[in-house]
């Protein structure tokens, strides 16, 4: 029988969402909510991101089925982003708490190491069921690049650097780069809009590459969709002036959905009824004065961009067509895009 450990972080963790959504559009701060629930505000930051995780992997899970403790989830959720098919054999073990810590830390060990990984790509059968990453090797080679603009151009796989995401630059055919490709893993547990933010200042930084950032996620996630509302609001999206951010997922059948002016049109109606995942106050930095006055600042993040009714609302299926119409044009299609563009006029 495992060791017995206090599990009354996870009613901790569900209180503190419902504070937070009772609090409406006035931000908390995390020391303001440790304080209100008793805890440490380090405290309440892992067991913010042990409570995220077990959500977004078991969303259905009941109070009564965790019965470890926060730290045997964060480390869990360390297993899960390395080695996911053997992270998720060991769920049910680590909930009833029969899985001790340093077996866990053993584990991630080993994998980082090399060792001991549950699958290998040689023993999975379907598109879905490779790495992200192998996945991603399959578009881009059948996808003629496209969606980039680069018809006969050139695409490189980059390695990560820095912390930086895996994924590939796209050249023209003249060996012009047209669009730096970033490819993102899931990241649940994590704060969505945080890592959103993080996401987006990395796509800044690396605006020298490319004129095009493309992020492109393992699947839709909650931190895509805060990602697209930080493109409206600090500019970068399909539908503002200067659409330099592109952002998509992998589907399942291996499918790139990429999010357009369709999308964008439809968020941006939701946004101006106050119904997005991010509020105005979200984006501004608050801070108080440390001599003992009232006196309090407010610095945006970023510069806010004022939100406009959008003109265009097109899908972006409809670019590619216009891109394999003109190449099929110069005669110089193949029998591929043919079909590709006969899928796309029957919506497929």
């Amino acid at each position: 029988m495992g060791r017995k450990v206090d599990t009354t972080w996870y009613g901790t963790y569900l209180e503190a969402i419902a504070f937070e959504n009772l609090s409406g559009d006035k931000p908390v701060g995390t020391p303001e909510l440790a304080d209100h629930l008793g805890v440490k505000p380090k405290t309440l930051a892992r067991i913010r991101s042990a409570g995220r995780f077990i959500h977004e992997v078991l969303p259905g899970v009941k109070p009564e089925q965790i019965q470890c403790g926060y730290a045997s989830l964060e480390l869990l959720s360390k297993l899960w982003g390395a080695d996911p098919s053997g992270a998720q054999s060991r769920l049910e073990s680590v909930l009833a708490n029969r899985t001790k810590l340093p077996e866990l830390e053993d584990a991630i060990r080993r994998v980082k190491l090399g060792e001991n990984k549950s699958s290998t790509e040689s023993s999975l059968v379907g598109p879905s069921q490779l790495s992200f990453m192998a996945r991603m090797d399959v578009w881009i080679a059948s996808s003629d690049l496209v969606h980039f603009d680069s018809y006969r151009g050139t695409a490189f796989r980059l390695k990560p650097c820095l912390g930086s995401c895996p994924g590939y630059l796209i050249n023209t055919e003249n060996g012009q780069p047209s669009a730096l490709v970033l490819c993102k893993q899931g990241s649940g547990w994590r704060d969505p809009a945080g890592v959103a933010r993080e996401l987006y200042e990395h796509a800044i930084a690396r605006r020298h590459t490319a004129p095009a950032i493309w992020y492109v996620f393992e699947k839709d996630s909650a931190v895509l969709q805060h990602l697209a509302e930080l493109s409206i609001w600090w500019g970068g999206s399909p539908t503002s002036d200067d659409p330099w951010l592109l952002l998509a997922y992998l589907t399942e059948s291996g499918k790139l959905e990429v999010l357009f002016e369709e999308y964008f049109y439809n968020l941006i109606g939701s946004m101006t009824k106050g119904e997005g995942a991010l509020r105005p106050n979200d984006l501004i930095a608050t801070g108080e004065a440390m001599d003992g006055s009232k006196a309090c600042i407010t610095i945006p993040l970023r510069n806010i961009q004022p939100i406009s009714a959008p003109t265009k609302h097109r899908p972006y299926s409809e670019v590619l067509r216009e891109r394999l119409l003109a190449i099929a044009g110069q005669g110089d299609a193949t029998s591929h895009q043919i079909d590709r563009l006969a899928a796309i006029d029957l919506g497929l």
